[in-house]
C-alpha cells in the first residue's frame, strides 16, 4: 500500500492527500513531522513534507507526487490530454507555488510563530506578492475551473496555495489577498465543497493544534 508521510496541518501534505483521494488510490497516513534526521532525509532529501512510499521507492515534492499519480492511475485525469493544455496547467501550478505561496511564506514565521519580520522583508514580500498575483491572474481561467473547463491539479494547487497564503497575509498586512480577484474567490468557495478537499479539511480539523513548520 502507498504510504503518505507528513502531518495534517501542512498545506503541502493536504495537497498530496487530496491528489491520492481524487485518484481513488488506497494509502496509509504515517504521521511524520519534517526532520533533518537521516531516516527522514532518505524519504525527502530536504526533510520537508510530504513524501510518499511506493513499493519501497520514496517520492517527495507535490508536483512529482502528482506526476506519479497521473501515470499510475490515469482515471480520473488531473491533467488535460492535449500536451500544450497539460503544460499550461503545470505552468499555473508553478506560478501559484513559486510566486504566491512561497512568497507569502517569507512572513509566515512572523504571522504564526512569534518571529519578527524586518521592514525590508515586509515591503519586498508585499511587492513581490502583488506581482505574483498579477502573474497568476494572467493564467487563471476560472470558468469554471482554474485552468478551464475541467478540474485539474491546478485547482488543488489553487485551494492549498490561497488557503495558507490568505491567512498569512491577513495576519501580517490586515488585507484580503484575493481582493480584486473575484474569479479566484468564487472558485475557492466551490472547491471547499469538493469531496476530496472536504475530507482532507475534515480530517485536519480533528488534528490537535500544534506548531509544526515545514
Amino acid at each position: 500500500m502507498i504510504k503518505l508521510y507528513g502531518v495534517k496541518p501542512s498545506n503541502y501534505y493536504s495537497l498530496a492527500k487530496a491528489i491520492l483521494l481524487e485518484k481513488g488510490l488506497a494509502f496509509e497516513e504515517v504521521p511524520t513531522p519534517p526532520s533533518q534526521n537521516e531516516g527522514f532525509l532518505q524519504k525527502s532529501p530536504m526533510g520537508k513534507m510530504p513524501a510518499i512510499e511506493v513499493d519501497g521507492v520514496y517520492i517527495s515534492e507535490t508536483l512529482a507526487i502528482a506526476s506519479w499519480a497521473e501515470r499510475a492511475q490515469p482515471e480520473p485525469p488531473l491533467l488535460p490530454p492535449v500536451p500544450v493544455d497539460a503544460a499550461k496547467v503545470i505552468e499555473l501550478c508553478c506560478h501559484l507555488k513559486l510566486d504566491v505561496e512561497l512568497v507569502a511564506r517569507r512572513v509566515l514565521p512572523a504571522a504564526f510563530f512569534g518571529a519578527t519580520a524586518s521592514d525590508e522583508v515586509l515591503a519586498t514580500t508585499e511587492a513581490d506578492l502583488d506581482k505574483g498575483m498579477k502573474a497568476v491572474a494572467r493564467l487563471f481561467q476560472g470558468s469554471p475551473y482554474a485552468a478551464g473547463d475541467s478540474f485539474t491539479i491546478a485547482d488543488l494547487y489553487t485551494f492549498y496555495t490561497f488557503g495558507l497564503s490568505s491567512s498569512v497575509i491577513k495576519k501580517i498586512y490586515n488585507k484580503d489577498l484575493l481582493a480584486g480577484y473575484p474569479q479566484i474567490s468564487t472558485l475557492m468557495e466551490a472547491l471547499a465543497l469538493r469531496p476530496s478537499i472536504n475530507q482532507v479539511e475534515a480530517d485536519k480539523a480533528t488534528c490537535p493544534p500544534g506548531r509544526v513548520r515545514e
